[in-house]
């Protein structure tokens, strides 16, 4: 029986043209009353170091109209600038830089009555596009120097210009933006035809990837606008997108005369020996549509497996589109007096109140870690966490109707459980191979005790900074000092760049249509000149929190790099969001990051580098977004490391002080001793030498909240049974969970207080029964590092070896076949161990030299992880290892047995 819809929520099906409507609307909206599609933006000028490209810039609009036969039968008006373009000082040669509007569109405050126009007038939509004519696209240009650039560059579309193999059909559809939607349902129509035992790579195999491409182009940046943009407007039509497009993606993947001919072909490929990519892309096809109901009679599970999948998209958008919500605005008014203990520097940053709130300052739900950490009395703490725990509640419905659909699915696909069938094709396996993963850390004696006998969620990041500042003596507020975020930003990119062999320029702009906010910062990517100088893609920094968006730090591709039709090369676009407080004004003062935040930076622009410099043939397997989710963390998680290298801290560090004559100022305001003298330029090595020793200081807990949440993930992914997944109490469990694993309590005896679970993205998004991953992936990022950066962090040559082998590859091979390629050897479980030995010793160090008497003892252990477990758990991690490796090492009886015989 089909689950009750939510309440308030749109349920029932989606006609299939209406992703064309969106995609169409979106390309109306930023053509701007039908005159303009695009810019084309030339920078002139060079680019002096540490500051931005200052360059004049010229612009040409493509007009509405039968795409000529060359740019000189266009007006004069409408021609390219001929003019040079801007010189990069490092690299005596010219460049040109294209118009990032084919990336993102011209976003305006006004597209709500163009989107819901088209969405409710579908006739006259379609009349209208019948009479559209073609558009010219102008996409980005080779950035090669100029004597070198091919003639494709001075004519990119040139097959569209008397073509044979393209009709005035396609080129016309190509030209208003249909091509990802109208080519995949065209292509599908024309596949289809096609006999199973005629079936090639070259009929089926290549229009199919084809269709894919253009479908994901297009895709990317308009479900983008959900995370980011600040019109609701749009990031309501932007959620509505994701539906059509999951819609139309699993209608063309429930195509059983479609899946016979890929079939088909895929039985006759398994001895072909060629192109490895194509190859592993068709057995991802072909999964792709077992795993979509396929495997199921054509009849009513078919059917009823068909509405489940299109009612789990709507419910995404949904819970995606109340999370950025939940952030509009929310916030607790508190007085000076409980804000006890909070800096100055902090509350400079709240928003003053008003009236009622004359004398107070409002703590916002998106920012509220350093008030937790460092305000004095817990009512003020318990007071905040608890508004934290509950702005979301109204996505429990939500979320309670996904498990219930995720689980009758996988029901009908003959899994007894959704994570069973969610991991099937995943690194582990298996959910017994993630749980077992998770023992390594959950193992914990001692009481919690507090001043009341109890030591809470709220209190933990109040006492795990008493403890680094008493017990190691680092003073997380005054290090922030030598870490401004513009210095640690550009630190982190000149990093990337001599690892990987990277050049970023900064492109600025006062064309509000080339950015979603005024806050977004742009920068195009090339490869160095030693490399060929070849342009990469861009990279947008999108780092302040707002209204509306997205409240957690996250990577997002916009624009997946692929390789076309006609061989050329589809450059991706990547962009890195963060929650920063945004400043009053955005000077190196403003915002000091604390050692936490330059390791969530590092991560996600790890992300950010991991999509740039991916190199596949098909979009599918581009970027971290086309890894399987247990290996995606890898990469990122390795780069971590380097947050804890002396010398990178040194390079990374310049007291915020000297950034100005106005830093130095604000400075000298700050109250200090007497007769204080302005710090050093970079941070002394003492400190440096304090930070790194407190590395696994308050590890334990962290990895143990890790462990807490991938626990209950994978728990309500795996009910006994429909009813007991119906029946199932998730805030209740969650809480529990977070209790008896985390050992820190909630006020779960007076009722429901706290239902944080509402507020965890992952658990709707492409992590739901794959939290695990954060631990899992981390065996393999220790691994890494431990072997080829441990030594020697910088070094050059291998960051290149390491981009080419590991991160161009994206996954267009399986995940394991890389590292074993990169590490030349099966991967092992010794730098991971080691690292457990170090938070073990760093427990240890606490509980000797704890001289915090007010540390509740679940921050001073008598034992965790001590040797007695550690070899019981690395023989448990030993043999999850060889689980997961088990498709290499081949299947082993006896291993089988060790594995069933050991406890979950």
């Amino acid at each position: 029986m089909a689950s009750e819809p939510v309440q308030g929520t749109e349920n029932g099906p989606v006609e299939e043209n209406e992703i064309l409507q969106l995609v169409n609307a979106g390309r109306r909206h930023f053509a701007e009353e039908g005159k303009i599609t695009r810019g084309k933006y030339f920078y002139n000028g060079r680019s002096q170091p540490g500051t931005r490209n200052a360059g004049t810039r010229s612009k040409y609009y493509i007009y509405f109209n039968k795409v000529p036969s060359d740019n000189t039968a266009a007006p004069k008006e409408l021609r390219p600038d001929p003019r040079p373009q801007y010189k990069r000082r490092q690299q005596q040669h010219q460049r040109s830089t294209s118009s990032v509007l084919g990336v993102i569109g011209e976003v305006r405050p006004r597209p709500a009555k163009v989107w819901e126009s088209i969405l409710d007038t579908h006739k006259q939509h379609v009349e209208e596009e019948a009479k559209r004519e073609s558009t010219e696209v102008v996409e980005d240009s080779r950035h090669r120097r100029l004597k070198e650039r091919p003639a494709e560059i001075e004519r990119p579309r040139s097959q569209w210009e008397n073509s044979s193999s393209s009709s005035s059909e396609e080129m016309e559809m190509d030209a208003t933006g249909d091509l990802g939607i109208r080519r995949g349902t065209r292509h599908s129509l024309k596949l289809s035809k096609v006999q199973p035992d005629k079936a090639t790579f070259e009929s089926i195999l290549v229009p199919l990837a084809n269709a894919e491409n253009a479908m994901n182009l297009e895709k990317q940046r308009i479900v983008f606008y959900k995370n980011a943009c600040p019109d609701v407007n749009m990031r309501d039509a932007s959620s509505k997108a994701q539906v059509m497009f999951d819609n139309f993606a699993l209608e063309t993947a429930m195509r059983e005369d479609l899946f016979s001919t890929i079939d088909a072909l895929y039985h006759g490929s398994l001895d072909v020996k060629g192109d490895q990519e194509s190859l592993y892309y068709l057995k991802k096809r072909r999964q792709e549509f077992l795993q979509n109901g396929l495997s199921l009679a054509d009849g009513p599970n078919r059917l009823r497996f068909r509405d489940i999948k299109s009612r789990l998209s709507q419910l995404s958008g949904i819970y995606s589109k109340n999370l950025g919500s939940s952030n509009e605005g929310t916030g607790i008014w508190f007085s000076l007096e409980e804000l006890n203990g909070v800096p100055k520097t902090v509350l400079s940053q709240l928003e003053q109140g008003e009236g009622e709130n004359e004398t107070k300052l409002k703590v916002p739900l998106s920012n509220f870690l350093p008030t937790l950490e460092f305000a004095t009395k817990s009512a003020t703490r318990r007071q905040l966490l608890t508004a934290v725990e509950n702005k979301c509640v109204h996505n429990l419905p939500v979320l309670r109707e996904a498990l219930v659909l995720r689980d009758e699915a996988a029901r009908l696909l003959g899994h007894p459980n959704h994570a069973t069938s969610r991991l099937e094709h995943m690194m582990a396996g298996s959910p017994r191979v993630a749980r077992k993963n998770w023992r390594l850390l959950k193992i914990i004696d001692g009481e919690s005790q507090d001043e009341d006998g109890s030591y809470f969620l709220w209190d933990h990041p109040y006492y795990a900074r008493q403890i680094l500042e008493k017990d190691y003596a680092v003073d997380h507020q005054m290090i922030s000092e030598f870490f401004p975020l513009r210095n640690v930003m550009n630190g982190l990119l000149n990093t990337f760049q001599t690892l990987f062999g990277l050049v970023f320029e900064e492109i600025v702009t006062q064309d509000p249509s080339m950015l979603w906010h005024e806050d977004v910062q742009l920068f195009s990517v090339w490869d160095e000149e030693e490399l060929g100088s070849g342009f990469l893609g861009y990279l947008y920094l999108d780092l302040f929190s707002r209204d509306g968006k997205r409240e957690n730090a996250s990577c997002y591709n916009l624009v997946p790099g692929f390789t076309r039709e006609d061989g050329s090369r589809q450059y991706p676009s990547t962009a890195l969001l963060c929650s920063f407080t945004r400043p009053a004004s955005l000077s190196s003062t403003s915002h000091l990051l604390q050692n936490n935040d330059v390791v969530t930076l590092i991560h996600e622009l790890g992300h950010g580098i991991h999509d740039l410099v991916s190199r596949t043939k098909f979009s599918r397997f581009h970027g971290p977004d086309g890894t399987v989710v247990d290996f995606g963390e890898a990469p990122s998680q390795m780069l971590e490391s380097w947050c804890w290298e002396p010398t990178f801290l040194k390079q990374l560090s310049r007291h915020y002080s000297y950034a100005s004559p106005e830093s130095l100022l604000d400075w000298n305001k700050k109250p200090k001793i007497e007769n204080a003298i302005q710090p050093p330029e970079q941070i002394p090595d003492e400190l440096i030498d304090r930070l790194v020793r407190s590395r696994y200081a308050n590890s334990a807990l962290f990895y143990l909240r890790q462990v807490a949440l991938g626990t209950f993930d994978m728990e309500i992914h795996q009910p006994q049974s429909q009813e007991a997944c119906k029946n199932l109490d998730i805030a209740a469990r969650y809480s529990e969970l977070r209790r008896s694993i985390e050992r820190c309590g909630g006020l779960e005896g007076q009722g429901k207080w706290g239902q944080g679970v509402a507020n965890w993205g992952h658990i709707m998004g492409e992590y739901h029964a794959g939290y695990y991953s954060y631990l899992f992936s981390k065996v393999y990022a220790a691994d890494m590092y431990s072997t080829n950066f441990k030594r020697d962090p910088m070094n050059t040559q291998e960051g290149r070896r390491y981009r080419r082998m590991v991160l161009e590859k994206g996954g267009s091979q399986p995940e394991m076949e890389t590292l074993v390629e990169y590490l030349g050897r099966q991967p092992k479980m010794e730098a991971f161990y080691n690292e457990i030995e170090l938070i073990s010793s760093g427990i240890r160090f606490a509980h000797i030299q704890c001289t915090c008497t007010s540390t509740p003892s679940i921050l001073q252990p008598k034992r965790m992880l001590d040797r007695e477990y550690g070899q019981q758990y690395r023989d448990i991690l030993e043999m999850t290892m060889i689980q997961a490796n088990i498709d290499t090492l081949g299947h082993d009886s006896d291993v089988e047995q060790l594995l069933s015989i050991m406890p979950l």
